[in-house]
């Protein structure tokens, strides 16, 4: 199952260890409900490690916040950055339907970084979230 991390400081980024998300985007073919299966599962992962993270003492985040994404790929494809993000966006749902952040829309929710490399056996994504990010390095987390 996924894994987090996670910093006793509010004004650290919370880190969410998730599975790789697969091909779950706009462009697969296919049948609706099998997308609509991928897409509740990985939404109730969001939501399951997010409330570990509550249950662990995080405070859940009102207003605006940051949003970061690494991608640890699985191989060497070439891949689309924004592709990658929305295939997220289930697990970002899933957050939010803990009340760990209070939404994902434009007005309080910002994309801080994207960043993408090879884990051939530890493919993931770690989604890290922090209230006020401008004291974070996204580097050191």
């Amino acid at each position: 199952m996924a894994k987090q991390r996670s910093d006793d400081d509010q004004n650290e980024a919370r880190v969410f260890i998730l599975p790789w998300p697969g091909n779950l985007h706009s462009h697969n073919q296919g049948h609706w409900r099998e997308k609509q299966k991928a897409t509740r599962q990985n939404r109730g992962i969001g939501k399951l490690v997010a409330l570990d993270q509550i249950a662990c003492g995080a405070k859940k985040i009102k207003g605006e916040h940051r949003i970061g994404y690494r991608f640890y790929a699985p191989d060497n494809r070439r891949r689309d950055a924004a592709n990658l993000i929305q295939q997220c966006k289930p697990y970002i749902d899933g957050i939010v339907d803990s009340a760990y952040i209070e939404g994902d829309h434009w007005q309080i929710s910002k994309i801080w970084f994207v960043s993408v490399e090879i884990s051939s056996t530890d493919p993931r994504v770690e989604i890290l979230i922090a209230a006020n990010p401008s004291k974070i390095d996204p580097k050191t987390h």
